[in-house]
């Protein structure tokens, strides 16, 4: 059998279990999250090796992102409440109408991205698992230690009816079966009532107004811009500061910048601010530039 004959026969499974019903079933929702928590957990060292090796984070930043993702687990086992289902269940024998019900929308596809990858494949399976959907996961980084060990045990802890995972990507004759695609890689300006789509490259702004915690803001801002962090893509590539806090949000951000600064880090390099120099002599932008040159920060003044 063919790679794409098997992948069809995936999509075909699940098309079955939707049209089963087999997850509208709260306890059924139930089970598959405990299995998905308990799979991970079980294999938890092996897991954060994979993380360490194909990002490159300390040991530490990759069991932090395993906790997160087990904690999203946990908390989106909570929103299900099987006493409750019950109950909505007989409303039709008392003739009252459940006019709160919901249903999971069919197939679900996930296609996550490569930053915080653990985190970006279990969050939205839970959740989709949670809502009462069937799952097919594309995980196509075949040279992944992560995505080589999820492809291990995901399959063999989840129901094998309604969760498919595959190395390849679907076809474009495949998307129209699927009622729901998630793509956190995605290069689409606009997207369709069937997508819900992530754009990386997209730009992330924050703001600031007057009523913030401006050392919190700074801080956080400041932690976003710096590595390791910087290297998400919601690390803010624009900040818009009200005036009035320009000053203490610039103070604050230097500050901390030398307070977290190592020894041995380098400045950055002038080449960064390409052109900057000059908009600066010039009266439109003001540069500044932390005491150990790990942060700079650019003011543009609105008019």
């Amino acid at each position: 059998m063919s790679a794409m004959d098997s992948f069809q026969d995936g999509i075909d499974t699940l098309r079955s279990a939707v049209i089963d019903g087999r997850t509208e079933n709260v306890r059924h929702r139930q089970n598959e999250l405990l299995k998905l928590h308990s799979g991970l957990s079980g294999k938890s060292s092996s897991i954060c090796d994979a993380i360490s090796k194909d990002s490159g984070v300390s040991a530490s930043d990759a069991e932090k992102e395993f906790v997160l993702a087990m904690d999203a687990v946990q908390k989106i086992y909570e929103t299900l409440d099987f006493e409750r289902s019950l109950e909505d269940e007989y409303l039709v024998k008392e003739g009252k109408d459940h006019l709160s019900r919901r249903v999971g929308v069919g197939i679900v596809a996930i296609r996550p991205t490569d930053h915080t990858r653990l985190y970006s494949i279990v969050s939205p399976l839970a959740a989709a698992i949670a809502a009462g959907n069937c799952v097919l996961l594309e995980l196509e980084h075949t040279d992944s230690q992560l995505d080589q060990a999820l492809m291990e045990i995901l399959p063999s802890v989840l129901d094998r009816d309604t969760f498919f995972a595959s190395h390849t990507r679907l076809k474009n004759e495949q998307v129209s079966q699927i009622d729901l695609t998630v793509d956190q890689m995605s290069t689409a300006s606009v997207s369709n009532s069937n997508q819900l789509l992530s754009r990386p490259e997209a730009r992330t702004l924050a703001v600031v107004d007057r009523t913030a915690n401006i050392g919190l803001a700074a801080r956080e801002i400041a932690t976003a811009r710096l590595s390791p962090y910087n290297t998400s893509p919601y690390s803010p590539d624009l900040v818009i500061v009200n005036t009035f806090v320009v000053a203490e949000f610039v103070e604050r951000c230097m500050e901390y910048a030398d307070s977290i600064a190592s020894s041995g880090q380098k400045s950055l390099p002038d080449g960064n601010l390409h052109g900057v120099e000059k908009r600066s002599a010039e009266g439109e932008l003001v540069v500044h530039t932390s005491k150990t040159g790990n942060l700079k920060v650019i003011v543009l003044q609105t008019r």
